[in-house]
Order: C-alpha cells, then structure tokens, then sequence
C-alpha cells in the first residue's frame, strides 16, 4: 500500500471504475447495494481516520511552534535582566 501516493489520479479513478465493475458482475441488485453500501462505510472510516491524523500533526506542529516561541521568549527575558 505505500505505492498508493505514487499512483496517478487518473489511473486511481480508472482502477476504482474496473474494481467496481469486476465486482458487479456476478451481483443482482440488491447485492450491489449492499456491497456499495459496505464500501462507503469503509470509506467513510478512512476518512474520518486521516482527517483525525491530519488534526493531531496540526496540534502537534502548533505546539511545537509556541514552544520554540516560549524559549524565544524566555531567552528574551534572560537577556533583559
């Protein structure tokens, strides 16, 4: 899975198309919907997963930042008095 970023877009989406049409094939309808179903699900988890990574390197970025401008600081201090 660690080739997925180097996959173009177009390819991603095409790949994605003849996956859900192998898959399809051997469906009636009502299995197609609950496979399309289940596969938004799984999506949906996905997402919910790297936008909360997303959020964490944010946090943990933002705290690193004032900590670099605390000792900015403090150093500040230090050479006041």
């Amino acid at each position: 899975m660690s080739n997925l970023k180097s996959i173009e877009p177009n390819q991603l989406v095409m790949m994605g198309t003849l996956v859900g049409l192998a898959i399809s094939e051997d469906l009636d309808i009502d299995e197609m919907n609950i496979m399309a179903s289940f596969l938004s699900i799984v999506s949906n988890a996905l997402s919910a997963k790297a936008i909360q990574l997303i959020i964490q390197e944010e946090v943990l970025d933002e705290k690193k930042q004032i900590d670099g401008m605390q000792r900015q600081i403090d150093e500040l201090r230090r050479r006041l008095t």
